[in-house]
């Protein structure tokens, strides 16, 4: 089991299946899509990175990508129920 599997998998636990089909998600540190696959069972999944490659690996009708920095995103305030983020925050430096 890699690590996205893990954390992904654990996080969902917390939202009944049901239910998920019902939240925004935003995925902080897309990278090139794959962390915002086990999301898409979600009402619209939206991934932002800085890379240059973001989401080329995996699209989805319903994946959104914003090539942009977390510390200067653009993304309205209380819009998402979600909020994943796997091995980024220490790339932050203006959290």
């Amino acid at each position: 089991m890699s690590y996205l599997d893990f954390f992904s998998k654990d996080c969902l636990r917390y939202i009944p299946s049901s239910r998920l089909s019902q939240k925004k998600v935003l995925v902080v540190g897309c990278g090139n899509g794959g962390d915002c696959a086990p999301f898409v069972e979600a009402q619209e999944v939206h991934g932002i990175d800085i890379c240059d490659d973001i989401g080329q690996n995996f699209i989805h009708d319903k994946v959104q990508y914003f090539q942009e920095s977390a510390e200067s995103m653009n993304r309205e305030s209380n819009y998402y129920d979600l909020v994943f983020s796997v091995a980024t925050l220490e790339h932050i430096h203006n959290l």
